[in-house]
């Protein structure tokens, strides 16, 4: 039982540290559009 407790903080953790990201970070960024053109085709489209 004590190893899914773990497996509860640890989780709680990981999504704590996602809710702080957004898309101007560079590690986030660099996980969301590597080999995805489709989404950044998108994104340049929408900004220019």
């Amino acid at each position: 039982m004590n190893s899914g407790n773990q497996t509860d903080v640890k989780r709680k953790e990981i999504l704590k540290a996602i809710e702080t990201l957004s898309l101007l970070d560079d590690d986030l960024m660099t996980l969301v559009f590597d080999r995805n053109t489709e989404a950044t085709e998108l994104l340049l489209n929408v900004i220019l």
